[in-house]
Order: C-alpha cells, then sequence, then structure tokens
C-alpha cells in the first residue's frame, strides 16, 4: 500500500496518526487557494504536506499524476514487487482519491504504456476503487 495524505506521507506515518486521532485539517493557503471571500464559509482542508506539495508541483502541475506515483511506488516497494521480474498481465490497481475522479490519471497511465500490450490490458480494465475519499 501507498499513501500521500494530510495525516501522513507514508502508509506509517499514515496509520500512526490515524491511531492517534490526528486531525489533517488545516487552514488553506492564500496562495493556494484564496479564501477570504464571504461566499466560503470554510477555510480549512486536509492538505498535503506543503514541501512535499512543492516539490510535486515543480514536476506536475496537475499534482494528482505525481502524487500517484508516489504512492505507487511505495505500494510496490511495500509489497516487494519488482515490475523487471514479474507478469505484467497479473498486476492490478486500485487507486483512491479525495482529489476527485481518477479518470485524468488513469488517461494518462493509459496513453504512457500504450507500448505495452500487457500493461494495455490492464489499464483498460473498469477502475477497481475510483474517486473513492
Amino acid at each position: 500500500m501507498g499513501v500521500l495524505s494530510s495525516i501522513g506521507n507514508n502508509v506509517t506515518d499514515f496509520t500512526n496518526s490515524l491511531k492517534e486521532g490526528t486531525s489533517g485539517m488545516r487552514d488553506i493557503p492564500a496562495e493556494r487557494f484564496p479564501t477570504t471571500s464571504p461566499v466560503y464559509r470554510n477555510r480549512q482542508a486536509h492538505v498535503l504536506d506543503q514541501d512535499l506539495y512543492a516539490a510535486i508541483l515543480e514536476e506536475d502541475h496537475t499534482v494528482l499524476r505525481k502524487a500517484s506515483l508516489l504512492a505507487i511506488e511505495q505500494a510496490l516497494k511495500d509489497a516487494g514487487l519488482d515490475l523487471s521480474t514479474i507478469d505484467k498481465r497479473k498486476v492490478g490497481l486500485a487507486l483512491g482519491t479525495s482529489v476527485g475522479s481518477n479518470f485524468p490519471f488513469m488517461k494518462w497511465v493509459k496513453e504512457f504504456l500504450q507500448d505495452s500490450q500487457a500493461m494495455q490490458t490492464l489499464v483498460t480494465t473498469p477502475t477497481i476503487a475510483g474517486g473513492v475519499a
């Protein structure tokens, strides 16, 4: 499993934060999303670590693709999988996000892997856990 969230950027930190009842609610940084207008009733959200967010943003202006890849790398390591030594036709992906639909990410993965017939089968399979918060 891999995790990037407001209460932990890996499974261990995330699990410990859950056990401790840590809240990930923080003020939304004004440079990311101004909330000064009276129409905003809530000026807080579950916000990623700002240093991590800035590093991801440098590589990926959508943030979702790079953040997803970081979580996938964690999951592969956690599972002890080496993609160069396994049958890629037997690998699945369950991706959950509270950012919204994972359609843009899955579209990118499909385009990125279009050369590989085995991986093409993987990414055209219906989403297992898309859009799960």
